[in-house]
């Protein structure tokens, strides 16, 4: 992997030592910024991987300068990690609007600054691996003849085939539970937290019986399109069955999936799904746990069930934690 080159980014110099004092042993270079325009100008320079960024900032706020940087670097491996003080569910999820993969409070604690870091480097080493791969295997199929790219083109389809449902174009059950096997293993190792969302559609039948069948794999081939287009770029979503889904969020807390959950489903509240001419109402029920250390995949996926089914009791178009 290439060199970890970290920017923090705070108006505050006390704080910006404070950081660069704890971290300069976890990564291989360390740089300071107190501005947003600061910060871009490092980021292009040095061909930073991690930023780790103030939100109150005078000028230009951190939320600006997510939103810049994934403006500027589209296809760039890079993490960021959002910094604040303030602790409430608007700047959480206005964090992960703006392009934030991970949120930190505070005052700053040493352990849990090197704990966020850590596993920033984690995704990234995954990320550049993704990344990587794509570049080899762009120039290797710019070099090949057309035969070639077609017998590509076919590994590629049979691949999807086997671990995607056709449906809803999202992971299959045996894929689901290969991925999430994987993630608690990594967390596991890492310690970063993991959080499972049990989702289901109310009244799916109904609109089978009154609307027919055709119109319900209309319904679950966009659900699909608009679950991929919510979630974080790091989590999965895998049919676990008929017409319910289960999503993993990678390093994300009880709290965090609540916020990712909530956001999609008042989408679906206010969004109607357009199916043959036909504009129809669909909500869903959300059933959330998170990880608890050592647990098997079944325990965990069975208490994120369980909520779902209180969801389910006390009304529908809800979400119930566990």
């Amino acid at each position: 992997m290439e060199k970890t080159r970290l920017l923090i980014v705070d108006d505050e110099e006390d704080d910006l030592n404070i950081m660069s004092h704890i971290l300069k042993k976890d990564v291989d270079e360390c740089y300071v910024a107190k501005s947003g325009q600061e910060a871009f100008s490092i980021i292009a320079e040095k061909k930073i991987n991690i930023v780790l960024v103030d939100i109150l900032m005078p000028n230009m706020t951190g939320f600006e300068v997510c939103k810049e940087i994934r403006r500027s670097y589209i296809e760039w491996p890079l993490q960021i990690v959002v910094i604040s003080g303030l602790t409430n569910d608007h700047f959480l999820e206005q964090a992960i609007e703006v392009g934030g993969d991970d949120f930190i409070t505070k005052p700053i604690v040493a352990l849990e600054l090197k704990r966020r870091i850590k596993v920033a480097t984690i995704r990234l080493k995954s990320q550049l691996k993704m990344h990587n791969e794509a570049i080899t295997l762009k120039e290797t199929v710019a070099q090949k003849d057309k035969l070639y790219e077609e017998l590509s083109s076919t590994n590629e389809e049979l691949k999807v085939m086997a671990n995607f449902d056709t449906l809803t174009g999202l992971m299959n059950r045996a894929s689901l539970f290969s991925t999430i096997d994987n993630e608690l293993a990594r967390s596991q190792r890492t310690g970063a937290p993991l959080t499972g969302i049990m989702l289901d559609l109310d009244h799916f039948k109904r609109v089978n019986d009154n609307y027919g069948h055709q119109t319900g794999d209309c319904i679950l081939t966009k659900l699909g399109t608009r679950l991929k287009k919510y979630l974080r770029r790091y989590d999965y979503a895998g049919r676990y069955g008929g017409e319910e889904f289960y999503i993993v969020l990678t390093n994300a807390s009880l709290q965090q999936g609540f916020v990712i959950g909530e956001r999609f489903r008042e989408h679906l509240d206010k969004n109607d799904f357009l199916c043959e001419d036909k504009k129809i109402k669909v909500t869903v029920s959300m059933g959330i746990a998170q990880y608890r250390e050592n647990e098997s995949r079944d325990d965990w996926i069975a208490r994120a069930d369980k909520a779902l089914y209180h969801a389910k009791e006390n009304g529908r178009n809800r979400i119930c934690l566990e």
